[in-house]
């Protein structure tokens, strides 16, 4: 691959946000008289922004009705914000690789359908705020992956050139098919496929093993 710059996805690939997203989700469930919902069936329903994990909340917890979901993405968004962060750890790997990186002066980006305050909430929270070049949740464009212009929007804010992209999902692997740049994924992630099926240019089990898979290619 041998890329000049690296760009990320978040959730599921560099942090476990799912305990955190699951109490967003279920906080909101019950400002609706909802059941909440266990934390493998949320974990299932991320990666693809705040509005598609609301609707598939709703329609798990009794399904949309009269309820508009927009209006309910922007309840859960308000909770979720003022969590900052809760319950949201780091991968094993990931800072030392993040670390790495930067130290090796390499350009790294996020490109991310988590919404972009609750993105910066997380990186101030585990200290990485300065770790990324460039940054871009789910809500700081019109469009967001798979749509390729997510992806290449982060990679030209860090000076373009070739990259490669390091997620945990096909969403992941779709956008970074669509832009033509190499795609890493990991098998801890939220994926519900069997991410070694997907056809990504390498499959790793944790983030200590992709600098090897990335020189590898």
């Amino acid at each position: 691959m041998k890329p000049k710059v690296w760009v990320f996805d978040l959730d599921g690939t560099l942090v476990d946000s799912a305990p955190s997203i699951v109490l967003a989700v279920n906080r909101t469930l019950e400002t609706l008289s909802r059941p909440p919902l266990p934390l493998s069936a949320v974990r299932e329903m991320i990666g693809e922004g705040a509005l598609t994990l609301v609707v598939r909340a709703l329609e798990a917890s009794g399904g949309q009705g009269a309820l508009n979901p927009q209006e309910v993405t922007q309840r859960f968004l308000e909770i979720y914000r003022v969590m900052e962060a809760e319950g949201t750890t780091a991968f094993p790997g990931a800072e030392t690789l993040l670390r790495s990186l930067s130290e090796k002066r390499i350009p790294v980006g996020l490109c991310t359908n988590k919404p972009d305050v609750p993105t910066q909430q997380v990186l101030t929270r585990l200290g990485w705020a300065n770790l990324f070049g460039a940054v871009l949740g789910g809500d700081a464009r019109p469009y967001r992956k798979p749509d390729p212009r997510h992806l290449q929007d982060v990679i030209d804010a860090l000076g373009g050139g070739p990259a490669v992209m390091i997620g945990d999902s096909i969403t992941d692997l779709r956008a970074a098919k669509a832009a033509r740049v190499p795609c890493v994924l990991i098998t801890h992630g939220y994926s519900v496929e069997d991410v070694a099926t997907l056809g990504a240019d390498a499959v790793v089990a944790s983030l200590h093993e992709v600098p090897g898979a990335v020189a590898r290619r």
